[in-house]
């Protein structure tokens, strides 16, 4: 049953999926956008859940290590660039992951982020028990991925909350310090595969859960200490989005630059500069946008 509202991860839940399980690993989908919280989020809790049912043996396989990486960026010109589905080798996706269902061993690949590329790969052997969650961006997509699957979640957030999660974790999880290039790689980019490949699946799916975002867990969780004083009187505001009760967007326009701030209990924790076709991207944005 398709469930197009945001619901509970709950033991009930747990239940219902293993009505479904036959003698064979049982294959959950997750798919999403890039930041919705598929992976710290949706897997984590689905992980936790079945690691209390006994003689459940759940496993999380992460798409991003089916990435060709900088061998596909270098070699072919993609407006979608590193979120583009032919960087995440479907084919050999599927082919794993049959291989894994019905020999329950295979072998996967093993993908490096600071390397941007595969630098080797891991046997992994299951028993007929296990739960197998395969979570990406992409994890059913095409027809034959998309058919093995006895289980579909796709996973959403709202534009900023995608935006801010993929921020932090590249500055802070990532060790990236280039705010800038996380910025404008989000919303050139990231956020255009998003609309146009991305949230195709959202009709494949069996569940549909929305995620919320707290910049005040975020605030914690990292320690955040604001960057620069919140006052620029020189500069005018060109689009500013409350995003909590505390925390607003704004974008700034100065007699010669522009600026993205992140203005938090009136204080700016992250100011950097953007350029115009930022901007627009920006203005062409629904900020309670799913796709």
């Amino acid at each position: 049953m398709k469930i197009n509202k945001p619901t509970i991860l709950n033991d009930r839940f747990v239940s219902d999926i293993l009505n479904l399980k036959q003698n064979k690993p049982l294959l959950i989908s997750i798919a999403g956008g890039s930041a919705t919280g598929k992976t710290s989020v949706v897997s984590k809790r689905l992980f936790n859940l079945f690691t209390k049912i006994p003689g459940v043996d759940p496993l999380i396989i992460n798409q991003d290590n089916f990435q060709i990486g900088r061998p596909f960026v270098n070699s072919h010109k993609s407006k979608y660039k590193w979120d583009d589905p032919r960087n995440f080798d479907l084919p050999t996706c599927t082919t794993t992951l049959k291989e894994l269902i019905e020999t329950n061993e295979t072998t996967i690949p093993i993908f490096s982020v600071h390397e941007t590329q595969r630098v080797g790969s891991q046997p992994l052997k299951i028993n007929p028990n296990s739960i197998i969650i395969f979570e990406g961006l992409y994890t059913f997509l095409e027809d034959e991925l998309s058919d093995m699957a006895d289980y579909k979640i796709f996973v959403q957030s709202h534009f900023y909350a995608r935006l801010l999660r993929r921020i932090f974790r590249f500055v802070y999880e990532l060790k990236i310090p280039h705010f800038d290039v996380a910025l404008r790689q989000m919303i050139l980019k990231v956020q255009l595969a998003n609309k146009e490949q991305v949230s195709q699946q959202r009709r494949r799916s069996n569940l549909v859960i929305h995620t919320p975002y707290s910049f005040t867990e975020t605030f914690k969780r990292f320690d955040l200490k604001n960057k620069q004083l919140f006052e620029q009187p020189m500069e005018q505001k060109v689009i500013s989005f409350q995003f909590e009760p505390e925390l607003e967007v704004q974008i700034t326009s100065g007699k010669e630059n522009s600026y993205f701030n992140l203005i938090y209990k009136n204080e700016n924790y992250y100011r950097t500069l953007i350029d115009d076709e930022v901007i627009k991207a920006l203005s062409e944005t629904d900020p309670y946008s799913f796709d």
